[in-house]
């Protein structure tokens, strides 16, 4: 998703449901990658990670 021309978000959701012989349970994990662009040649780029299973 573009908000400005320099600036872009990139949203994702993973939901994960997994059954083992010890037991079943869901997982979540939210992530969002945020691009901000300088210049034509040069960005800044970041990773935000969120996991519902550890809570962090």
């Amino acid at each position: 998703m573009e908000v400005t021309p320099k600036l872009s978000l990139e949203p994702s959701v993973s939901v994960n449901w997994i059954d083992l012989a010890e037991g079943s349970f869901t997982t979540e994990l939210l992530r969002v990658r945020v691009n901000y662009a300088l210049s034509p040649r040069m960005f800044v780029s970041a990773l935000v990670l969120y996991n519902s299973d550890s809570s962090s």
